[in-house]
């Protein structure tokens, strides 16, 4: 899973218009769907429990490549959609 500290890196990097190796990015191969799309933004999704249900709940955040420290993050639980 990718921290929003590694995604600003990786924000900052793509922003310098270099490539990157892994290991500077901080990115594993499963983390390949993180890297720039049309939108220029950076999705990351983290999962912790649902107070209402007790099952997970899914947080998405998006990291904008020309601001990447204004984030929207999405919570919703893909059970009870709470």
């Amino acid at each position: 899973m990718t921290t929003l500290r590694e995604a600003a890196s990786a924000v900052a990097i793509l922003a310098q218009g270099r490539q990157a190796d892994d290991g500077e990015r901080g990115l594993t191969r499963s983390d390949a769907h993180l890297l720039r799309d049309d939108t220029m933004r950076l999705a990351t999704t983290r999962h912790q429990y649902c107070d209402h249900c007790g099952r997970v709940t899914v947080h998405d955040v998006t990291v904008y490549y020309d601001d990447p420290f204004s984030s929207d993050e999405i919570v919703y639980c893909i059970e009870c959609a709470e």
